[in-house]
């Protein structure tokens, strides 16, 4: 908990530093405020497009960058790395920790984060009356509509209608591969590391979404949380043809030692080599998640034939 004096003393700081001119702008005439509301139900209005932004998620940091607004970025956090111009901003948060003095410096007309964003933090920062909006990013279809929304407070909604119609015609094209193939034809698929302890997806994550929309099953499609621990002798009855690994979870060594490692061996996807390591676009629940679905697309159904499982 961040004490209320030291909250009281950066309230004072974000005056001066810049809460005239957000007031300023808020006052100044010109169309009816637009009202939002986020994934946590709390309501932003918005009466001129926010100039100062701080986005506390690497793939909100991508989407801003994407929609054409990555000059009003005042502030990101330690993983924001993409695209390349992310790295030289200034840094206002770490691994779920904000640094409030690094936001106030910030002058923030408005800031971005995901629902799952610490709400401690979250509350501490619309202490300092500087706004707050949450996004929740758990689909490609809510990626579409992240977009949409971002545009609108943004004030680019031309930009932010045609990337998220780009990505709906591409997200199509890919399922058009697929649709005409039966449920019970689709490959079994894992996805997660290959190190203990062992994580994996399920529903709730934007990456079962990916591999559900790429014409997979995923293999643990039925556990109750998003983002689940497995063991390996589940994972050994469950019996995937297709393993899939984030980039930075394994090499290629890896991968080939697999072919001798205990209970590891016995799997199908690991017997016939159908052990991919996929690009990092696939870990966030940004822009690059469609470039993800035409990977996952690629190595389940190479030149957009069905293998045989």
């Amino acid at each position: 908990m961040i004490p209320h004096r030291t909250l009281a003393a950066l309230a004072l700081a974000a005056f001066f530093c810049g809460g005239c001119s957000r007031t300023e702008r808020a006052t100044s005439g010109g169309a009816a405020p637009r009202t939002y509301v986020d994934a946590l139900g709390d309501t932003l209005r918005v009466a001129d497009p926010p100039r100062r932004i701080v986005s506390l998620a690497p793939s909100l940091t991508e989407l801003v960058f994407a929609l054409g607004a990555g000059s009003r970025l005042a502030g990101v956090t330690d993983f924001c790395d993409y695209p390349p111009a992310a790295r030289t901003l200034p840094r206002v948060a770490g691994f779920n920790v904000v640094n409030l003095e690094a936001l106030v410096a910030a002058r923030a007309d408005l800031v971005l984060a995901n629902r799952g964003n610490s709400p401690t933090d979250l509350a501490a920062i619309r202490e300092l009356g500087v706004p707050v909006f949450a996004f929740q990013i758990d689909s490609l279809p809510a990626l579409a509509r992240a977009a949409r929304t971002l545009g609108g407070i943004l004030g680019v909604q031309a930009e932010a209608e045609s990337l998220a119609t780009s990505w709906e015609r591409r997200i199509a094209s890919v399922q058009s591969v697929v649709d005409s193939v039966p449920e019970s034809a689709r490959p079994l698929v894992f996805f997660g590391g290959i190190a203990e302890p062992i994580y994996t997806v399920s529903r709730g994550s934007f990456i079962h979404d990916v591999i559900q929309r790429a014409g997979g099953r995923n293999v643990f499609a039925d556990l109750p949380t998003a983002w689940p621990r497995i063991d390996l002798e589940t994972l050994v009855r469950r019996n995937p043809d297709i393993i899939l690994v984030g980039y930075h979870a394994a090499t290629e060594r890896d991968i080939a030692s697999l072919r001798e490692a205990p209970g590891w061996r016995t799997i199908k996807a690991v017997r016939e080599g159908r052990v991919y390591i996929l690009g990092d676009a696939i870990m966030r629940e940004g822009p690059r998640l469609v470039d993800a679905l035409e990977e996952v697309s690629r190595v389940l159904y190479p030149r957009g034939r069905v293998l045989p499982h």
